[in-house]
């Protein structure tokens, strides 16, 4: 604590730290309009891609709300895409489970690199993948379910009839 104090009162100390506050200052002026561009150009592709998305949802939904098959096709794949979560997210805990059960150190019979630790290896990776895919359903079943809501809203919009969506 003694060390910082006599840091702070020496005038190196200050000479240093203001000398630093004005590069930092020349270099953030010179960067700005560098960073303004980029940013600029990500926020546009963003936009875009945002408004190409919420044109696509919406046309989806459209399909759905002129067509009762279609939109009992969509409830099936909303609910298809669930169990397969589910089972995806099941089979993720089994494999945590099975990995915890295996040692994590080798015993005398264990060789540096054996096959053992290339199966304990792929379980470890087999539950990421897994984790991976049960995510991604999870996704598809959210999508599912938002055109599903915004579907059966927009019916009962049309036909006068309030419903629970």
């Amino acid at each position: 604590m003694q060390e910082i104090i006599n840091n702070i009162a020496s005038p190196a100390w200050w000479f240093s730290a203001i000398l630093i506050a004005i590069l930092v200052n020349l270099v953030s002026a010179y960067a700005k309009p560098w960073t303004d561009k980029v940013l600029s150009h990500i926020s546009t592709a963003w936009r875009n891609r945002t408004e190409r998305d919420r044109q696509k949802f919406n046309a989806a939904v459209a399909i759905l709300v002129q067509s009762p098959q279609s939109l009992a096709f969509a409830f099936e794949e909303e609910v298809r895409s669930r169990l397969r979560a589910i089972i995806f997210y099941l089979f993720v805990v089994i494999f945590l489970l099975f990995s915890i059960g295996l040692p994590t150190t080798p015993s005398a019979s264990f060789e540096r690199f054996s096959p053992y630790w290339l199966i304990v290896i792929g379980i470890k990776v087999a539950t990421l993948l897994v984790f991976l895919f049960a995510t991604m359903e999870h996704r598809e079943a959210m999508r599912q379910s938002a055109l599903l809501r915004m579907a059966r809203r927009q019916l009962a919009e049309g036909s006068g009839v309030k419903r629970d969506g």
